[in-house]
């Protein structure tokens, strides 16, 4: 009787540990694809962004404008020690923003094609006019700060 307990309890073990050996790799999966969708965003943003100097008293007189899908997103001071500011002209339809850190917002995409089991893409936009995606992106957030 006690060898069978014993067996029961390893094999209700390895069945746990097996369980568990397949959440984390569904983890991974959702987390592969929400970098791919990000990245979907990510590089027509940049291949779209336009900037110009323009003639301002002080530093950071770099100004940059990007969109994508209906948001429109400006950068003022770009190239300031520090970065300059951020400013959400338009959001396009099933689009969401909020401020991550004292230096960035991020956009959260909403459509069909841009989310992974019901999780958004989240891309950070930082005042340098810096663009990156947010899935295990933990330098990208710590810039924010």
């Amino acid at each position: 009787m006690l060898l069978e307990r014993s067996i029961l309890v390893r094999a209700s073990g390895l069945v746990l540990l097996a369980g568990l050996t397949q959440a984390v790799s569904a983890a991974d999966s959702v987390l592969r694809q929400l970098q791919a969708v990000e990245a979907k965003i990510i590089e027509p943003l940049r291949k779209s962004m336009k900037c110009e100097s323009v003639s301002v008293a002080g530093e950071g007189n770099l100004y940059c404008r990007t969109g994508f899908r209906g948001l429109e997103v400006e950068f003022s001071g770009a190239n300031a020690p520090g970065g300059g500011s951020i400013y959400i002209n338009a959001l396009g339809k099933n689009q969401t923003v909020t401020n991550l850190g004292s230096r960035c917002l991020v956009v959260i995409f909403n459509d069909e094609d841009l989310t992974v089991r019901m999780v958004g893409a989240h891309i950070i936009f930082r005042d340098d006019s810096v663009i990156s995606g947010n899935a295990e992106n933990e330098k990208a957030r710590a810039a924010c700060e």
